[in-house]
């Protein structure tokens, strides 16, 4: 009997003990971590990566914009520069040489004679005459008359005034006569020019020595006609070939 009142108590004990299960109470743990900065990032001693909830602002545009709008600025908004007048440079090959061109200059050259005061003969004195006669005539290739006439033409016509025959042709007439030197130029003396391709095909008649030695002569000009022009200058002494006298 004591038996089993001592099971019976001693099931009556367990029961509830066995009836009351208590549940695993799940501590919440923290782990703290210290964060150790480095270049290569931030770590933590665990080496685990931190994701760190707060929001990394993207650096400001603005400034970017700012600094490439002034760039900008600067090479629109800048001072344009004055045209100046380069010279010319001239090309040997492919390369520029800033040598300066050399310009051509004229060279005024006076011949002067120095037969000033000297005795004219009769028959110069004819030629003159007839010559000073077509003053004013106007030009014309080939005339041989008043009312046109040529170089050539001219000088044969006053010629002929003292029984002297000459070619037609200025360049024909070149080979008659004596030369002369300039300052030994006088009156009646003939002049040949070379005003194209550095032939003779221009004659005139010396028609007077002025005073200082300038040299007067008269011929047929293929622009004015027949008239009375000097040796001085630039166009006619650079264009003069040499004298003739024929009487």
């Amino acid at each position: 009997m004591n038996k089993i009142l001592f099971l019976f108590l001693s099931l009556s004990l367990v029961s509830p003990l066995c009836s009351q299960t208590k549940k695993p109470v799940k501590k919440s743990t923290t782990v703290k971590t210290t964060k150790t900065t480095t270049k290569a990032g931030t770590k933590t001693s665990a080496n685990k990566p931190i994701t760190s909830t707060k929001k990394i602002n993207p650096a400001p545009a603005n400034k970017t914009v700012r600094k490439t709008t002034k760039s900008v600025d600067k090479k629109t908004t800048g001072t344009v520069a004055k045209k100046t007048s380069v010279p010319q440079k001239k090309t040997v090959g492919n390369k520029k040489s800033t040598i300066p061109v050399a310009k051509k200059t004229t060279t005024t050259t006076n011949l002067k004679s120095d037969c000033i005061k000297y005795s004219v003969s009769k028959k110069v004195k004819n030629v003159l005459k007839e010559a000073k006669a077509y003053e004013g005539v106007p030009y014309k290739l080939g005339g041989n008359t008043k009312k046109g006439i040529d170089c050539s033409a001219l000088v044969k016509a006053s010629f002929k005034e003292a029984n002297v025959e000459l070619p037609r042709r200025s360049i024909e007439m070149s080979d008659k006569g004596n030369r002369v030197k300039v300052n030994k130029i006088k009156e009646g003396d003939l002049l040949f020019f070379a005003t194209s391709k550095g032939k003779i095909n221009h004659v005139a008649i010396v028609y007077k020595i002025k005073e200082g030695g300038i040299i007067s002569f008269i011929h047929a000009s293929s622009s004015r006609g027949v008239m009375i022009s000097d040796l001085e200058g630039s166009y006619w002494p650079e264009r003069f070939v040499k004298a003739k006298r024929i009487i």
